[in-house]
């Protein structure tokens, strides 16, 4: 019977990093641990990810990555691969089956997600910020129809939107899966997504905070990318 690694998480919900972390087991062979590292790290978290494109650059799911042994390689990221280890992550609990091994990825603090995805979206409205929130609310009402069990999990992942990968949760989610625990290899991949974070939060801060026309016209953004940046540095 084929199954899936699945992760059904809220928007903003960190699922892509959760992917990628899962993507250094060695059930995905066609890659060493080296050049999986060193493919999120040019091709995912990279210098050029900012707020203009952050969320289309890590949720690709096809590239031509170049293989550092073997230069004319076409390579695939988990979502693609095919194998009966596949990872599929997305945000509706209808695609779950009973065989799949899901996490369900829970984080209570909706602000929270919608601060670090709102300079995503300068174009934000009050309509679509409401629409944000009733997502997050479904999502989590949807939480409490699961029945957990060995291969169902309702984790809170809130501690992934900080600077430090908290190695509790990790070897928890690894553990669903029966994924190996990698940790260093694993927090290294957390610490490029931090960076990336906040590197995209500065520049975005950067380039509008004192554009007088843009802060008229979206009044409380700056304001609430100035609270993420202190909630991820301090």
């Amino acid at each position: 019977m084929s199954f899936s690694n699945r992760i059904i998480y809220p928007y903003g919900g960190c699922g892509n990093l959760i992917r990628w972390m899962l993507f250094l087991d060695d059930s995905f062979q066609h890659l060493t641990l080296k050049e999986k590292l060193w493919t999120i790290a040019t091709q995912v978290y990279n210098k050029s990810r900012d707020w203009k494109n952050f969320s289309q650059v890590e949720t690709r799911h096809d590239w031509p990555w170049k293989s550092l042994s073997d230069p004319n390689a076409f390579l695939r990221t988990p979502t693609d691969y095919n194998s009966s280890n596949k990872l599929v992550i997305g945000h509706n609990f209808k695609n779950d089956k009973p065989e799949d091994l899901t996490l369900f990825v829970r984080i209570d603090n909706t602000d929270l997600l919608f601060n670090r995805m709102i300079h995503a979206w300068p174009e934000t409205t009050q309509g679509s910020k409401n629409l944000f929130y009733e997502n997050v609310t479904s999502h989590n009402q949807g939480l409490k129809s699961i029945n957990e069990s060995i291969n169902k999990k309702i984790l809170d992942c809130t501690s992934l939107i900080s600077k430090e990968l908290d190695p509790v949760l990790y070897n928890s989610i690894v553990s669903l899966f029966n994924f190996t625990n990698v940790y260093e290899s694993a927090k290294k991949v957390h610490m490029l997504w931090y960076n990336a974070e906040v590197h995209g939060l500065e520049k975005f801060h950067k380039e509008w905070s004192k554009n007088s026309n843009f802060n008229e016209k979206y009044p409380d953004l700056i304001k609430r990318v100035e609270t993420q940046l202190n909630y991820m540095v301090n």
